[in-house]
């Protein structure tokens, strides 16, 4: 019973924090029709829907007890109207009702250099073993484990996600810092403690990273291999010298590592400026 209790109590941190009541609602939902939505906190006491496609929104309280939502960052209405309830797990969003999705999740801390880091390991629920992605920080002073719907939305897509608050974040000990080497040791930490946990159900397991993440993902890699690394920087504009010579460094081994896959969702600017199959001029 005792067992039963504790598992239960982890399954509902997936989406309960008790900072504030509004985030009861936090957590991935499965609609009716199978689509998926994740509810995330945001700003102040506002709340964030993502979908596996990339829309989102932001959800204000209205004075009903529903809550509205803006597209994106534009503050602009998009029509949806959302409700939630507690209770029972259940949702409504945009008219479509929808219930939350229950995973297995084990909190953990781990010790790294002059830090001890607090992580999540959030796995479809089941026996089987699945895939693991280790989410690596942004420049952001946020914690991720508060913040980041990829915890949620990989398991809902039978992906397992470990997610970490990085030093000086969240719940994590130790000094902020943007020194790419401490930050990739502290990521080899994360996959390691993930593997750990994970135990037999451990499959396929490499890093997903955007913004600042982007440098420190491949450099962790290069550090301990893993089986892939997933980058989005997100960058608009075609990248500077200094940039391109920085990122040829940290990815070009991944062209010619059997075991890995480095993919580049979002910057087709970098990605033509690599030279697939032989060193970049940097490396030449």
């Amino acid at each position: 019973m005792k067992a039963m209790t504790l598992i239960f109590g982890l399954v509902l941190a997936a989406f309960v924090t008790p900072a504030a009541s509004e985030e009861c609602a936090v957590g991935a939902y499965r609609l009716q029709g199978g689509d998926v939505v994740d509810i995330a906190p945001s700003e102040g006491e506002m709340l964030r829907w993502r979908r596996p496609d990339g829309t989102t929104g932001a959800l204000m309280r209205g004075t009903s007890g529903a809550w509205t939502s803006s597209l994106g960052w534009t503050g602009r209405s998009d029509g949806v109207r959302v409700t939630f309830d507690c209770k029972h797990g259940a949702i409504v969003f945009g008219g479509v009702h929808g219930r939350r999705i229950a995973f297995d999740v084990s909190e953990t801390r781990f010790a790294v250099e002059g830090a001890m880091l607090s992580g999540r390991l959030i796995m479809p629920h089941g026996k089987e073993a699945a895939p693991i992605v280790v989410l690596v920080h942004g420049a952001e002073r946020i914690s991720a484990r508060e913040t980041y719907a990829l915890q949620r939305l990989l398991p809902a897509a039978g992906i397992g996600a470990f997610v970490y608050d990085k030093r000086g974040t969240g719940d994590s000990s130790g000094r902020y810092t943007h020194d790419y080497l401490i930050l990739a040791v502290d990521a080899v930490a994360a996959m390691r403690e993930a593997r750990r946990i994970a135990g037999d159900r451990a499959g396929r397991i490499g890093y997903q990273a955007g913004s600042q993440g982007g440098w420190v993902a491949p450099l962790a890699a290069r550090i301990t291999l893993v089986d892939f690394v997933v980058v989005s920087p997100g960058g608009a504009t075609r990248s500077s010298p200094p940039l391109r010579a920085r990122a040829d460094r940290s990815m070009w081994p991944f062209f010619h590592a059997p075991s890995t896959a480095c993919t580049n969702l979002n910057w087709p600017p970098m990605a033509r400026d690599f030279q697939h199959g032989s060193p970049p001029p940097i490396l030449q």
